[in-house]
């Protein structure tokens, strides 16, 4: 029973987390070319100068390379960054560029994983903060993306909001076993 509230405590946060950020239940979606960006959002800790860019993408076409990224609230260099686990826990790698493969499903960037960071932003990005990306590739040139300042990622949205409406409380448990880093 204990274990039964715990997970209504944390559907409803959850919830209630998510409900101002109205756009957070609908896939976003910029096509260009043979490259499709789905739900581009940024995390920003709050009174951070710094934020992380994540989205999903498809890449229909020939390998492509993510070679810079702009955006007017940035003053500072942007960096790609590459997270990996290991035996010693988890290290950071800086790299030149993101390399986007040619894939018929959809790639993800996250925390765990690849993602950009902006830094020296001219003021902290709060929640529900819109703002204009560009994602200079080798290949497709320039594509204007707009960013969304979230909590967590749209897709997480989806997943709690899906698992309640059918009831499934192990889904919900899963989740939250997966956010405190407890994967199976």
């Amino acid at each position: 029973m204990k274990n039964l509230f715990g997970i209504l405590c944390l559907v409803s946060f959850m919830l209630f987390a998510i409900a101002p950020l109205a756009k957070a239940s609908e896939t976003s979606s910029y096509e260009h070319g043979d490259l499709k960006i789905l739900d581009p959002w940024s995390k920003s800790p709050i009174g951070s100068h710094e934020a992380k860019l994540f989205f999903e993408f498809l890449n229909f076409g020939e390998t492509d390379e993510l070679l810079s990224v702009d955006s007017l609230i940035s003053e500072g260099p942007t960096f790609f960054r590459l997270v990996q686990t290991g035996k010693n826990g988890r290290y950071l790698e800086t790299l030149s560029s993101i390399i986007f493969p040619s894939t018929k499903t959809p790639f993800e960037l996250s925390e765990i994983g690849y993602y950009i960071e902006l830094t020296k932003l001219k003021t902290p990005v709060v929640l529900g903060t819109e703002f204009l990306v560009t994602l200079n590739f080798k290949n497709a040139g320039k594509i204007n993306i707009p960013f969304t300042n979230r909590f967590h990622s749209p897709n997480l949205s989806r997943r709690i909001r899906e698992a309640a409406r059918k009831g499934d409380l192990q889904e919900l448990q899963a989740i939250r076993d997966r956010a405190k880093g407890k994967v199976e």
